[in-house]
């Protein structure tokens, strides 16, 4: 199956495995987590433009990113139960469907004449959008952990962030390229028809997938009592809320002096980063076998720690300016790589983004195969847990993706975004110590 990446360990357990695996639910999965995410990430190198176009603060601005994944929070917890109910298959297409309908919808929202006809409009169908991607999401990962053997369901989370790369990548490209070349509506019609194709084929061609085992309905809660389960979650967190920091900052900030891109460059320089996690989720799971999935984890931390903080550091003495009453020390610890070239800023600013790919890879998939295996060792089966698993993970992935985008427009306005980025670089070092703390506290160090 190389259209997904499988890895040795499938060719290692081959009787097991040639049995237990599904084809087609991996690659459907695979293909919502990516598509999703492409209707997403589309918006970073246009949208804040057409934002102040209409009249948008970049706080504003900021919360029309952010919204999306809030009411996505909201309704992950129910998800698990809904899948329960109806099937994870039948809540996939429901909620591709549901997707496709309010990208073309979106397509129309710069026909609004006035800021508050444009921000209401904007708002209502991000919140439509936030509901159907929490649903298929959860859905989806669920389906994707139950289509592989247990031994495999950290490399098929690899797999699944993989496909996430390639969609969050190939959306700025899209976002940018179409908005540039044809218009505000082309992005939005190629992504609402995408996604409608892919529904229209799980309708007429159903997904066959096992059903969930029985006990699963009490999950979530044994996994919220599991110490590692919630410093996993806080990860998750951080990943995602230093990662959501960009979307509404890194454009007016790349468009600025000395390094003056326009929108098709910021998203080739933001996929950058897209491209090398994409590379590096799908083969993260059998490195994090071979170094231990915390060794894995603390070292992603440190290198998404180490992109933040040397990715557009001040120089020491503009940061004291004119202050009279002495002067201020900065956050970086790198006031030397600051670059006062276009090219020398350009190159910092790609190989920051670079590292940021590679250290989101090496913690994210570790993580997850962290607390599926929390949860065998707690009593708790793949079947039985992996809706739960996903929900949770989509939890603190969301709340990191609603305020990151909210608390970057804020912390730009307020201390610039050189400095909010320091601040970011020093939340995932934050995250490696609370995950290495806990892990040594309860001697639970898988």
């Amino acid at each position: 199956m190389p259209a997904v990446g499988v890895s040795t360990p499938l060719i290692r357990d081959a009787h097991s495995a040639e049995q237990k695996v599904k084809v087609v639910p991996i690659v459907i999965s695979c293909a919502v987590c990516a598509i999703s995410d492409l209707n997403f990430s589309m918006l970073v190198p246009f949208f804040p433009e057409a934002a102040e176009r209409h009249g948008c603060t970049p706080t504003v601005t900021g919360m029309l990113f952010g919204l999306h994944q809030a009411v996505a929070l909201l309704v992950t917890p129910v998800a698990p139960f809904l899948c329960q109910r109806f099937g994870g298959a039948g809540v996939l297409r429901a909620a591709c469907f549901l997707q496709a309908a309010t990208a073309f919808s979106f397509a129309f929202t710069d026909l609004a004449t006035t800021t508050t006809a444009f921000v209401v409009a904007c708002a209502s169908l991000r919140a439509v959008q936030g509901l159907a991607a929490g649903l298929s999401e959860v859905a989806a990962v669920g389906l994707l952990m139950r289509s592989v053997p247990s031994e495999l369901v950290g490399d098929a989370i690899g797999w699944s962030e993989a496909a996430r790369g390639v969609g969050i990548m190939i959306g700025p490209l899209i976002g940018g390229g179409l908005d540039e070349a044809i218009g505000y509506e082309a992005p939005f019609f190629c992504s609402g028809s995408t996604l409608g194709l892919l529904a229209l084929y799980m309708t007429i061609i159903p997904l066959s997938v096992e059903v969930v085992e029985e006990g699963s309905g009490g999950a979530m809660g044994r996994l919220l009592r599991m110490p590692v389960i919630l410093s996993s979650l806080f990860v998750c967190y951080i990943l995602m809320f230093t990662v959501g920091f960009l979307d509404p900052t890194i454009e007016p900030f790349l468009a600025n002096p000395p390094y003056a891109l326009d929108e098709l460059q910021v998203g080739l320089m933001y996929s950058s980063s897209l491209f090398t996690y994409a590379l590096c989720s799908a083969c993260a799971g059998p490195v994090a076998r071979r170094l231990g999935t915390l060794t894995a984890l603390s070292i992603g931390l440190s290198i998404l720690s180490a992109c933040f903080i040397t990715m557009a550091p001040e120089p020491w003495s503009e940061i004291g300016g004119n202050n009279t009453h002495g002067k201020i020390y900065p956050l970086s610890p790198v006031p030397f790589l600051a670059q006062g070239t276009r090219a020398g800023a350009i190159g910092l600013a790609l190989g920051s983004l670079c590292m940021m790919g590679i250290g989101g890879a090496l913690a994210f998939t570790p993580v997850n195969a962290i607390m599926v295996r929390t949860a065998e060792l707690g009593g708790l089966s793949v079947d039985q847990s992996s809706d739960s698993i996903a929900a949770l993970s989509m939890l603190a992935f969301t709340a990191g993706e609603a305020t990151g985008p909210l608390a970057g427009g804020g912390l730009v306005e307020l201390i610039g975004f050189q400095r909010a980025c320091i601040i970011c670089g020093y939340l995932c070092m934050m995250g490696s110590i609370c995950m290495i703390g806990v892990a040594l506290f309860t001697g639970n160090t898988v």
